[in-house]
């Protein structure tokens, strides 16, 4: 038993380690391409997605001082919402939502990255209601034209945000997209580009200063995001569950993180 205590704690110490080491490397990169577009740093936010991870990990991801976890089943996230210091985490849902899900996201998280069509809308304004809660929401935008993407239409965009800056338990922070999966950093850019150019364009049209933030950019493409002014970065694998820890970690975590 003693050893099994041993090992556990020397995984711990070099899942810590390793993503302590990642963490500071993200960091100097954010720092490093912030300064190139003329951007104050403390306008990004990282937002680890814990999905990948298992609840202990997320605990000590906590204690490396990050503060915004993202998880998008809610299956996979109940155990951790109530980890040790769950309460101090600002808890962030990035995955669709299905119907019979909604009171639990609504109830459970924080911010709301997946919101897309005014039938949701109506789920989480009622969920949130009965829980007596008020929501962040950031409105999932569809930019690539990918038919099995999420997101509202750029056309269906309007009326969507006119619905959701009416109610009064759903707070609308900003707007959320995936960039395309190509290694076309151009292609990228333009698509990030364009979720800007929206927010600020329906800022303006609906005299609506909180769209403020840019939900844009995950481990391979926020470099790009923040040049073109991402707010929450949502980073996984590469902060959570870094490439020198997964060389030496259990099998299964490894295949925990091809399967997520």
């Amino acid at each position: 038993m003693a050893e099994d205590g041993q090992g556990r704690l020397e995984e711990q110490c070099r899942y810590l380690e390793a993503c302590r080491a990642s963490l500071a490397q993200i960091q100097s990169t954010i720092d490093e391409h912030a300064e190139v577009s003329s951007r104050h740093r403390e306008d990004i936010q990282i937002v680890a997605v814990t999905k990948y991870v298992e609840t202990w990990q997320a605990e000590l991801l906590h204690q490396l001082g990050l503060r915004d976890f993202a998880e998008n089943r809610w299956q996979v996230a109940r155990e951790k919402l109530s980890m040790k210091d769950a309460h101090a985490v600002r808890w962030h849902f990035i995955g669709p939502i299905q119907s019979n899900k909604a009171k639990y996201v609504a109830r459970a998280f924080d911010v709301v990255h997946s919101l897309d069509n005014v039938s949701l809308l109506r789920l989480l304004e009622r969920e949130a209601t009965l829980a007596d809660r008020t929501l962040d929401v950031l409105v999932q935008v569809n930019l690539d034209g990918g038919a099995n993407r999420h997101g509202v239409s750029v056309s269906a965009l309007s009326e969507l945000l006119k619905e959701v800056v009416k109610s009064s338990r759903l707070h609308l922070v900003g707007l959320m997209t995936m960039a395309p999966a190509t290694e076309d950093t151009r292609q990228i850019r333009d698509v990030f580009a364009q979720l800007r150019e929206l927010r600020d364009e329906y800022q303006q049209k609906l005299s609506y200063q909180d769209l403020v933030h840019l939900s844009m950019g995950m481990s391979h493409d926020f470099p790009i995001a923040v040049e073109e002014g991402a707010t929450m970065l949502r980073l996984g694998r590469g902060l959570v569950l870094p490439a020198t820890y997964r060389s030496e970690a259990p099998s299964s975590v490894q295949q925990r993180s091809e399967e997520l």
